[in-house]
């Protein structure tokens, strides 16, 4: 066998049919017209996407917050400006938390600002809000149980949210809210009894232990200035009466037992030392001495005379 015949010979190109051709062609089209779309329908929503934010971005400065919430929360968690759309939300419920309670809504306040979540730049701010606006609402409690609204109070303390600081404060004053209430109506009623019946004391002891808050104050104010009043007046009419015989008694012995010694006492031997003893004791000898003898002693002779005559 000759080397020629030996000779390997390379194949020849391979040429696909002319329909193949034309089939891979439109593969291949098809695929870059699906790219193609997709990168419009992708350039398409980032642009919408950025006209959003923009125009979060100016409600945010207009001072519309809920719209800039509502616009906020629209975007989708897959979407490439999420991130950026969560901090524009969370800047916007914080202004939102933060107009509420400058019209003392802090009830709604502490209900947007507990949105914030942990991870956010605005989280620590909100706390800080809660716990102030939270201090402001139990005080604002506290003003309506003293101004006679129980009910408005106990709404009020049981919106504080439980991270508050002055939770468990808040419902301890409303524990002793409900025992004071009691109590309070308790001696008003008890007091209300006494004074219809005549016992002032009662009526006043009962008054007195009713707190001394506006409310209260305002509901037993009336009748401790009535049961008092009735009490000074029987106390008066008590002494006028057990006055009377208390005078007679003193004035007895101030009036004779001094002046019928003074009168008396040094006048009495004065007269019977000086006049007495010049008037009865030079005066009687005499008289009975002469008197007696010459009365009797001459009719006896005479008589005697007489008889001896005859």
């Amino acid at each position: 066998m000759s080397l020629k015949e030996n000779h390997y010979s390379a194949p020849a190109t391979y040429q696909a049919p002319k329909g193949s051709r034309l089939q891979i062609w439109a593969s291949i089209s098809a695929v870059l017209a699906i790219a193609v779309a997709g990168y419009a329908t992708y350039w398409q929503a980032d642009s919408n996407t950025r006209q959003t934010l923009e125009q979060i971005e100016t409600l945010i400065v207009e001072g519309k917050y809920e719209e800039c919430i509502n616009q906020a929360t629209t975007l989708k968690r897959d979407s490439h400006f999420y991130t950026e759309a969560q901090a524009l939300l969370q800047q916007c419920q914080l202004a939102q938390a933060m107009t509420l309670a400058a019209d003392s809504n802090f009830k709604a306040a502490i209900a947007e600002a507990t949105k914030i979540p942990q991870n956010s730049v605005y989280h620590q701010e909100a706390q800080q809000l809660i716990v102030y606006w939270s201090d402001s609402m139990l005080e604002i409690a506290m003003n309506n149980y003293h101004s006679g609204k129980l009910n408005d109070a106990i709404a009020i303390a049981k919106a504080i949210p439980e991270t508050s600081p002055v939770y468990r404060q808040a419902h301890e004053a409303m524990r002793h809210w409900h025992g004071e209430w009691e109590k309070n109506n308790s001696h008003l009623e008890a007091a209300q009894i006494a004074l219809d019946k005549g016992k002032w004391q009662d009526a006043i002891s009962e008054a007195r232990k009713v707190a001394a808050t506006p409310y209260w104050k305002q509901k037993v104010e009336p009748i401790l200035q009535t049961a008092e009043s009735k009490s000074v007046a029987t106390r008066q009419t008590t002494r006028a009466a057990t006055r009377q015989p208390a005078r007679t008694t003193r004035r007895q012995p101030i009036r004779t037992t001094p002046r019928q010694p003074t009168r008396t006492t040094p006048r009495q031997p004065t007269r019977a030392a000086t006049r007495q003893p010049t008037r009865t004791t030079p005066r009687q000898p005499t008289r009975a001495a002469t008197r007696q003898p010459t009365r009797t002693a001459p009719p006896k002779p005479s008589s005697a005379w007489k008889v001896e005559i005859r």
